[in-house]
């Protein structure tokens, strides 16, 4: 069957989940979780230990600051996993999650309520016109290790125009 409609709903209305509302999700079904990965992500920031010396004649650096926000960074993300895969795990308990597994048509469409929280199952493939792009740019780059430099350095200004053609390239050209 290509649609299995969740058991139970948990949302109310179509919602975009940003990192966020995955916390307000989690809060509202069952706060004792989102309280759980919270207290271990700030045990975790608690074990640094920081300081910073500033005199006036002597200027000092270092990378430890920024250090620090490459932790801070790693370990907000962290926390966002945690939240989001505890979000997910708890609506599967509840079987609040409904499953597409194949087209979605306008048969599926039509199934589709408010409040759903829907896992796709999909098969993607790369577009045939993006598979000798992405040829043409390794060939481009791989080259001149083998020996090969004219043919290269002739399809540098053609690749530009192609870009362009298929959508890979950064520049505003238009037809």
């Amino acid at each position: 069957m290509p649609f299995n409609p969740p058991k139970a709903s948990v949302f109310k209305q179509f919602v975009i989940l940003d990192a966020e509302g995955v916390v307000a999700a989690l809060s509202a079904i069952d706060g004792g979780q989102i309280d759980e990965i919270l207290t271990r992500s700030s045990e975790d920031e608690g074990k640094d230990l920081g300081g910073e010396i500033n005199v006036r004649v002597a200027k000092g650096g270092g990378t430890r600051a920024r250090t620090r926000k490459v932790e801070e960074e790693i370990r907000r993300a962290r926390t966002r996993h945690a939240t989001a895969a505890k979000l997910l795990e708890t609506l599967k308990e509840k079987e609040s999650v409904g499953v597409v597994d194949g087209p979605f048509d306008m048969e599926v469409a039509e199934q589709v309520a408010a409040g759903m929280v829907l896992e796709f199952r999909a098969e993607l493939r790369l577009h045939p016109v993006h598979q000798p792009d992405a040829m043409l740019r390794s060939f481009i780059k791989v080259a001149p290790k083998f020996g090969e430099k004219q043919v290269p350095n002739e399809m540098r200004p053609i690749m530009a125009m192609w870009g362009a053609l298929i959508g890979t390239d950064q520049s505003n050209i238009t037809f």
